[in-house]
């Protein structure tokens, strides 16, 4: 498990509350960054309960994970494909350029 989300009793720890339970987390992050995270677990958690009331705590974790690796997923294809993009464009200026220079006897 990450030491970012061990919970931890030390001093040097954050609380977050995510679907009305507190947790305390090591502060290996940024304390806000952590509550940002905790909150979007915990909207997430709130969006699944309010589809289906009668689903366990338990379970609605898992469909929020699921949710958010989903679109963690989605983020990260989408990212590969505007690198992919982004290399191709910067070799075709690069041809150009080098086009250009060859014209210019450069």
């Amino acid at each position: 498990m990450s030491d970012l989300l061990q919970e931890s009793s030390q001093e040097d720890a954050v609380e977050v509350t995510i679907f009305d339970r507190a947790y305390r987390l090591r502060k290996t992050a940024d304390p806000g960054y952590l509550k940002r995270v905790a909150g979007m677990v915990d909207e997430r958690m709130k969006l699944v309960h309010g589809a289906d009331r009668t689903r366990p705590a338990g379970d609605l974790a898992v469909l929020a994970a699921l949710q958010l690796a989903h679109e963690l997923s989605e983020a990260q294809s989408e990212r590969t494909q505007l690198e992919l993009k982004l290399n191709q464009r910067a070799r075709d200026l690069e041809q150009t350029l080098d086009a250009k220079l060859r014209e210019l006897g450069v």
